[in-house]
C-alpha cells in the first residue's frame, strides 16, 4: 500500500495535478505513520527517503507557480490558475511550508512599503502617517479583491498575516520617528498621527475580529506577534501632549482672569446708566459664570479623545493636571471675584475700601451694591456647580482609567475648595448685610429724637423701617440670584444672629434703659421679627427666629416693669430668667440704671429669695450677655449661640444652646465655668467695699 501510494504521489506531483497531490500526500502521510517502529527496514526506509523527495519537489514546484504569476506584470485571473490548486499542495505539505509561502508574498507585497515610506525619507515622516494607512489599505483591497482566491485554505489568513508585517515594520518606522523627534515633536502632528493609527486600528479591530476597544488585532499565531498595538508607539511620549494641555489651561485662564476684571470694569463704568428695570446683580443669562462651563466643557472633550489616545499612565497625569487647575480656578477665579468689588481700583488688584453712607444701599451706590451683590451670588452658585460636576467628573475619571489608577483619581481636595469658596461667598454676603444696616443701627443708638424724650411707647421706632428697607436690598439678590435655595436659607440663619447680636449690643450701650424706652425697644424687636420672618418662608426657619428672640423678649420684659419693689422684681426674674446667679441678676439692675449703693439691699434680699428655691439653675443666657460690647461688634456672641450659629452651608440650622456649643473651635467648658465663677466672685467683692463705704458714711 505504501509503495503503490508513492508512485501515485510521484506520478501526480509530475503532472502538477496538485488538488489531487494534496489528497495523495495525506494517504502516504497516514501510512507513513504506521511505519514508525520499523525503520531499520531498508525497503521502509527507501520508501520514507522518496516520499521527503517527493515533498521538497512539490514544494518547490508549487511555490514556483506563486513565484511566475506575481513576478507577471499584467498576471491573469486567479481563477483561471492553478494557484488554489498549489495552494492545497503547499498547505498539506505542513505549517513550515505554509509559512515560507506566506512569508514569501507578505515580503514581495510590502517591499515598495519600505521603499516609499523610509522613516529618513520626507514620505515616512511622522505627518504622513495617515498616508501609511492609505496605502496599506489599497494593498488589502487588491489582496481581498484579486489575490484572496490563491490562498483559499482552510487555517490561512494571509490578509492578517500582511497586517502583523505592516504593524510591526510601521511600529519600527514610528519608535524611531518619536525618539529622533524627542520632546520637540509638534503637539498637533503628533496628536493627528495617533488619532490616523487609532482609526487604522479601529478599522482592523472590526475586520479581522478584534477589540474594537483597545483597538487591537490578534496575531496569526503566538509566535509571530509582539503583543503591542500600533498606538502603543506613542505612550512614552503622551506627556508631550499632557504638557500642552497644561499650556493651553494656562492661556484659558489668563483669559478667564481677564474677563472677571473687563466684567469689574464695565459693571463700575456703567453705574448710574442702567435703570432698575436690568437684572439684579448685573448679569443677564446663566446663573454661573461662563468660564466654568468652558472649562468643563473643555475637560470632558480633551479626556474624551484623550482616552481614545491612552487610559493608562498619561491618562492619569492629564487627570493630575485638570484638578491642578480645578484648584487654581477656585482660587484665582471665583475667590478673586469674591475679594474684589466692581470698580477699577479693585480691578488691578486692589483691596477696595469700605463703602461710606453715600453708597449704603439704597443711596447714590445702590445699583453699584446690587450689581456687586449680584456677583457673588453668581460666584457661588458656580463654586456650587463645580463642586457638583468635580465628583462626575471624578466618576468618569475612574471608570475610564485603567485598572490600578482608580485610587488616585480623588477630586475631593479640588472639591472642598469650591465648598470653602461658597462658604467665603455666604459670609461676603452677610458682611454685605451688615454693612447696609449700619445706617439702621446708629439711628438706633443715636435717634433724631432722644431716647429720653419719649413720652410714650407706641408704634415703631423710624429705624425699623430703614432697617427693614436695608436688609431687603440686598435679601432681594440673594433670594432671586442664590440658585441652591440651601444657600438661601443659609445666609438667612445667619443675618438673623447678626441682627440680633447687633440690636442686643445696642440695647446694652444704651444703659440706663427705662421702662418707657424698654417697652418701645420690645415693641420694636416684634416689628424686627416680623420683618425677619419675611426673609424665605420655611416653617422650620419661622420656628428658628422665634427661638431666636424668645431670651431678647424675655430680658426686655423684665426691663419694662415700672418701678417695681425689690421682691417684686426677683420674683419676675425667676419666672422669667429661672437662675439665682448673682452676677446675672446685677446685670438687670445695672440695665435698669440702679446705682450701686441702691444694688446692695436688693442683692441681699435676691440671695435670701434665691438660695431656698433648688428649682432654679446656676446659670442662664444672660450669664453669656456682654455688658460692655465694642461699637463695631457684628459677630454674634454665645448670647445669642442658637441664632449665631446659623445654618451651616448645607442649610441646616443649628439647635438653641443654653451656652457656647461644644463644637465652637474656642468652646472649653472648664475655662466657661470658671470664667462665670470669677465673675460672680468679682461682682460679690464690689457689693461688700459698697456696703462698707455706706457703713462709714
Amino acid at each position: 500500500l505504501a509503495v503503490n501510494a508513492v508512485s501515485q504521489l510521484s506520478r501526480l506531483a509530475q503532472s502538477k495535478r496538485y488538488a489531487e497531490c494534496a489528497s495523495a500526500l495525506r494517504a502516504v502521510e497516514s501510512l507513513k505513520d504506521s511505519f514508525v517502529g520499523f525503520a531499520g527496514v531498508a525497503r521502509l526506509s527507501r520508501v520514507a527517503r522518496e516520499v521527503e523527495m517527493l515533498k521538497g519537489q512539490l514544494e518547490k514546484d508549487a511555490r514556483e507557480e506563486f513565484e511566475r504569476f506575481f513576478g507577471q506584470p499584467n498576471p491573469p485571473p486567479i481563477s483561471s490558475t492553478i494557484l488554489p490548486s498549489a495552494a492545497q499542495a503547499i498547505a498539506a505539505l505542513g505549517p513550515q511550508a505554509s509559512q515560507s509561502l506566506h512569508d514569501f508574498y507578505t515580503t514581495l507585497t510590502l517591499k515598495e512599503y519600505k521603499r516609499i515610506f523610509r522613516s529618513t525619507d520626507e514620505a515616512g515622516g511622522l505627518d504622513n502617517v495617515s498616508r501609511r494607512y492609505a496605502w496599506f489599505r489599497r494593498v488589502l483591497r487588491t489582496y481581498d479583491e484579486d489575490h484572496a482566491a490563491a490562498f483559499h485554505v482552510a487555517g490561512w489568513d494571509v490578509g492578517r498575516e500582511l497586517l502583523r508585517r505592516f504593524s510591526e515594520q510601521t511600529r519600527e518606522d514610528l519608535r524611531s520617528l518619536l525618539i529622533r523627534m524627542g520632546k520637540g515633536a509638534n503637539v498637533d502632528v503628533l496628536l493627528d498621527a495617533m488619532n490616523a493609527t487609532l482609526e487604522f486600528q479601529t478599522a482592523m479591530a472590526r475586520k479581522y475580529g478584534g477589540s474594537v476597544r483597545n483597538a487591537s488585532v490578534p496575531a496569526l499565531t503566538a509566535a509571530t506577534s509582539t503583543g503591542h498595538s500600533l498606538s502603543s508607539t506613542f505612550d512614552p511620549h503622551l506627556g508631550i501632549f499632557v504638557e500642552a494641555q497644561d499650556k493651553r489651561l494656562q492661556e484659558m485662564f489668563v483669559g478667564y482672569r481677564q474677563s472677571l476684571i473687563a466684567g469689574m470694569q464695565e459693571a463700575s463704568s456703567t453705574i448710574g446708566m442702567q435703570t432698575s428695570s436690568g437684572s439684579v446683580g448685573g448679569g443677564a443669562g446663566s446663573a454661573v459664570l461662563a468660564s466654568s462651563t468652558e472649562l468643563f466643557y473643555f475637560y470632558r472633550q480633551t479626556l474624551e479623545a484623550f482616552a481614545r489616545l491612552s487610559t493608562g499612565a498619561a491618562f492619569r497625569d492629564l487627570c493630575f493636571v485638570f484638578c491642578k487647575y480645578l484648584r487654581i480656578y477656585a482660587e484665582e477665579v471665583l475667590r478673586f471675584g469674591l475679594i474684589h468689588r466692581t470698580d477699577p481700583a479693585s480691578a488691578s488688584g486692589l483691596p477696595t475700601p469700605r463703602r461710606s453712607n453715600d453708597t449704603r444701599y439704597g443711596g447714590s451706590g445702590s445699583r453699584e451694591n446690587e450689581m456687586y451683590l449680584g456677583r457673588i451670588c453668581k460666584i457661588v452658585n458656580t463654586a456650587d456647580y463645580c463642586a457638583t460636576t468635580a465628583d462626575q467628573l471624578a466618576e468618569k475619571l475612574r471608570e475610564k482609567v485603567d485598572e490600578g489608577y482608580e485610587k488616585e483619581i480623588d477630586l475631593q481636595n479640588e472639591k472642598e475648595g469650591f465648598v470653602a469658596v461658597i462658604a467665603q461667598g455666604i459670609q461676603v454676603l452677610l458682611r454685605e448685610a451688615d454693612q447696609a444696616l449700619e445706617v439702621p443701627f446708629q439711628q438706633m443708638f443715636r435717634p433724631n429724637n432722644p431716647w429720653s424724650t419719649l413720652v410714650e411707647a407706641s408704634g415703631k421706632s423710624p429705624y425699623v423701617d430703614e432697617l427693614a428697607s436695608s436688609l431687603e436690598h440686598v435679601a432681594v439678590v440673594v433670594r432671586l440670584e442664590l440658585e441652591n435655595k440651601r444657600f438661601v436659607r443659609s445666609w438667612c440663619d445667619k443675618a438673623v444672629g447678626t441682627i440680633l447680636a447687633r440690636f442686643t449690643n445696642t440695647l446694652v450701650r444704651l444703659k440706663p434703659l427705662s421702662s418707657l424706652v424698654s417697652k418701645q425697644l420690645l415693641l420694636d424687636l416684634k416689628e424686627i421679627r416680623s420683618i425677619l420672618l419675611e426673609l424665605p418662608r420655611y416653617s422650620f426657619y419661622q420656628r428658628h427666629i422665634t427661638k431666636s428672640t424668645q431670651r431678647l423678649e424675655s430680658l426686655l420684659d423684665l426691663l419694662c416693669l415700672e418701678d417695681p419693689g425689690a421682691e417684686e422684681l426677683i420674683e419676675r426674674y425667676t419666672q422669667l430668667i429661672g437662675d439665682r446667679s448673682f452676677g446675672n441678676f446685677q446685670k438687670i439692675l445695672d440695665l435698669r440704671g440702679v446705682r450701686r449703693t441702691e444694688q446692695n439691699g436688693i442683692m441681699d434680699t435676691f440671695v435670701t429669695l434665691t438660695s431656698q428655691n433648688d428649682q432654679l439653675s446656676e446659670t442662664s443666657f444672660l450669664t453669656s450677655l456682654d455688658m460692655d460690647p465694642p461699637t463695631n461688634a457684628t459677630t454674634p456672641g454665645p448670647f445669642l449661640s442658637f441664632a449665631a450659629a446659623g445654618s451651616t452651608v448645607d442649610g441646616s440650622s443649628t439647635p438653641p444652646l443654653g451656652r457656647g456649643s461644644a463644637f465652637d473651635r474656642d468652646y472649653n467648658p472648664t475655662a466657661t465655668g470658671a470664667a462665670r465663677a470669677f465673675g460672680d466672685l468679682k461682682r460679690f467683692g464690689s457689693m461688700l467695699v459698697g456696703r462698707r463705704e455706706e457703713g462709714r458714711r
